[in-house]
């Protein structure tokens, strides 16, 4: 679970963007083999705009982070709106993570143990320790929430011990996004009834060590 195509995106908008449609086959000859033996599929996000909005946007990069990050976006917004306490924190490889509610309780809602970007943890990191900016390990979040739901605070170690290694030879960071909720919404699952959630005024923490 663990395959991941660097260039991809970079494929299908030189392919697809700027057109009514288009249509690209998901082989190996378009994309590459990211991982010889495994049946792959081709998984891609996108929206249509107006043409004279094309070139309102920065580049083409930006606008295609943007739309990766729009549902997170999303949510988060939707969170302050209703008062939700809204807090991230990053811990590079080998520190610890701490997660605390001043009110209420914790509910992790993203996390990641790997890398995706190059400056995050990079103070003199090598390179190339810092190059394969497609690092996931898709059981962060269960890990991350088995840890730390329904308390007040918790600490994790972001360590292969406890994550596993996604991506051997990368140097990588654990990035938690939680929120505080009231114990009785929490009891009843309403995190995911967002119309349902109170909690704590908003304040948000980031903590990122370069």
């Amino acid at each position: 679970m663990n395959c991941f195509r660097g260039t991809s995106l970079h494929t299908m908008s030189t392919r697809c963007d700027g057109r009514k449609s288009c249509s690209v086959p998901a082989v190996n000859s378009v994309f590459s083999d990211p991982c010889a033996g495994t049946y792959k599929y081709l998984d891609v996000d996108y929206v249509c705009v107006r043409k004279e909005l094309e070139w309102s946007f920065p580049s083409v990069h930006t606008f295609n982070m943007l739309v990766q990050k729009l549902s997170w976006i999303i949510l988060l917004l939707f969170l302050c709106q209703h008062g939700v306490e809204a807090k991230r924190t990053v811990a590079c490889e080998g520190k610890s993570v701490s997660l605390r509610c001043v009110l209420g309780l914790i509910k992790v809602i993203k996390a990641n143990y790997g890398r995706t970007d190059r400056t995050t943890c990079a103070r003199s990191v090598p390179a190339h320790q810092t190059s394969n900016m497609n690092c996931f390990r898709r059981t962060s979040l269960h890990t991350m929430s088995t840890r730390c739901d329904g308390r007040k605070s918790c600490s994790v170690p972001a360590v292969n011990s406890v994550f596993s290694d996604p991506c051997a030879g990368t140097y990588k960071y654990l990035d938690v996004d939680y929120v505080c909720v009231r114990k009785d919404a929490l009891r009843r699952n309403q995190i995911g009834a967002l119309d349902s959630v109170h909690s704590d005024p908003v304040t948000v923490s980031i903590s990122t060590w370069k």
